[in-house]
């Protein structure tokens, strides 16, 4: 939408943002869209680019509900690298939600949850009303046996998206084996059935 009307403004290539097309880049808002290693990798540069830039600003746009892919599908040591990498983007872009989601996760990946929860709980923050945010901020806090704010954070991910099937399916899990109430993972089963 508006890709024409903007044409002169984008960039579909990989832009060297810390040389040949730093003037470009440095003091704008700069959105890049994708998640592949080439959006990740300009992604990097445009968080060195901010440290060094005043006034650089990045908004990152995915479609995928998962970065696992730019980790190397999960392995240990390769999250633990990508932990490292994120944890760098969020100092240097603290605005960045997508990089405080991605971190969350990651590190809710390798057992560490209650910086997991750090994490998302500072991407709601940034963007509370993001229902990925929610769904997962209810996923860790299960995991760390917060049950009641569990049940909050899947239901205001619904509340947002109430077609967000991940989140009702999440509730119904959470309602039958961790709450014992029944009438809840009936409903939601029934309607997470439904949708997929």
């Amino acid at each position: 939408i508006g890709e024409r009307e903007l044409a002169g403004r984008v960039f579909y290539g990989l832009p060297d943002v810390l040389h040949a097309d730093r003037e470009t880049y440095a003091g704008r808002h700069v959105l890049v869209v994708g998640s592949g290693h080439s959006a990740f990798n300009v992604l990097l540069d445009l968080a060195t680019l901010a440290e060094e830039a005043r006034g650089t600003r990045i908004t990152w746009a995915v479609r995928r509900p998962s970065l696992d892919h730019v980790f190397g599908g999960g392995q240990q040591d390769q999250l633990e690298e990508g932990i490292a990498v994120l944890a760098r983007v969020t100092e240097t872009a603290p605005n960045l939600t997508a990089a405080w989601i991605d971190l969350g996760i990651a590190r809710a990946r390798v057992g560490d949850l209650e910086r997991a929860a750090s994490s998302l709980e500072k991407a709601r923050e940034l963007a509370p009303r993001h229902p990925v945010v929610h769904n997962e901020l209810g996923i860790v806090y299960r995991r760390m046996g917060r049950f009641e704010d569990s049940r909050s954070s899947y239901q205001k991910a619904l509340e947002l998206y109430p077609d967000f099937h991940f989140a009702r399916r999440n509730l119904a899990i959470l309602c039958d084996l961790y709450l014992g109430d029944v009438g809840c993972a009936i409903e939601n089963y029934a309607v997470y059935l439904q949708a997929v």
